[in-house]
């Protein structure tokens, strides 16, 4: 990733970034992005079954209701059984 590039993002997520910084990002994002390359050229179609379970999930959760409701019951506002949280800065 070009440097003009990382220095936007950081704008945008109003992060203040020196030179060394952005340098180190540009090669580290360069990494991220050659492996997620890689990732992508696989096939999963190849393979036996326990191989693609470790590498595929299901969608969905699994939350016994208990557990949902302690976890409501940490939310300091809630509405219709949902964190409740401020509207965004416009």
């Amino acid at each position: 990733m070009d440097k003009p590039t990382i220095k936007k993002v950081a704008e945008v997520a109003r992060l203040n970034l020196t030179d060394e910084e952005i340098s180190d990002f540009s090669k580290d994002f360069d990494g991220i992005l050659e492996q997620f390359s890689k990732l992508h050229k696989e096939k999963f179609g190849e393979g036996d079954a326990e191989e693609k379970a470790a590498i595929l999930r299901k969608d969905g959760t699994q939350l016994d209701n208990a557990v949902a409701e302690k976890i409501m019951d940490n939310a300091p506002n809630k509405e219709n059984n949902l964190y409740k949280v401020p509207k965004g800065s416009k």
